[in-house]
């Protein structure tokens, strides 16, 4: 009784990635960094809760490796969400508002972020507009 409870667990851990190699689904999940995109400009008179919605406009969003700045994906972003599948490694991830205009107001805030292998990472990137008063 006990082998035969081994093989059946043995023999459900390898079908998955038998169909895999037999040209099912791929049973290996990607890597995903995923968010929102958050306005945190305070227009006008404004209170601390007022200062967070969602960004409306258009930015890209740029993953680079942490060590060597080397750029690993930039996704246009139309909206406030965002998905990129990345490798493994760690990372440094920045929203650019408007990035087709030259404006020093919009002031992007850079996230760490370590991607490991299978799994799914979610991170809300910050951007202010510093000329509004």
């Amino acid at each position: 009784m006990r082998r035969g409870v081994l093989a059946a667990c043995a023999l459900a851990a390898f079908v998955p990635w038998a169909s895999s190699a037999l040209g099912g689904e791929a049973s290996i999940p990607e890597e995903t960094i995923s968010g929102r995109i958050i306005d945190v400009t305070c227009y006008g008179p404004c209170a601390p809760e007022t200062t967070k919605k969602p960004f409306e406009g258009h930015a890209d969003v740029v993953i680079t490796y942490k060590k060597t700045g080397e750029q690993v994906a930039r996704v246009p972003v139309e909206g406030s969400k965002y998905s990129v599948i990345a490798p493994p490694g760690r990372y440094r991830i920045v929203a650019i508002p408007f990035p087709e205009q030259d404006s020093n107001c919009w002031l992007p805030n850079s996230r760490r972020l370590h991607v490991i292998s299978g799994q799914s990472v979610r991170k809300r990137l910050k951007v202010e507009n510093v000329c509004v008063q």
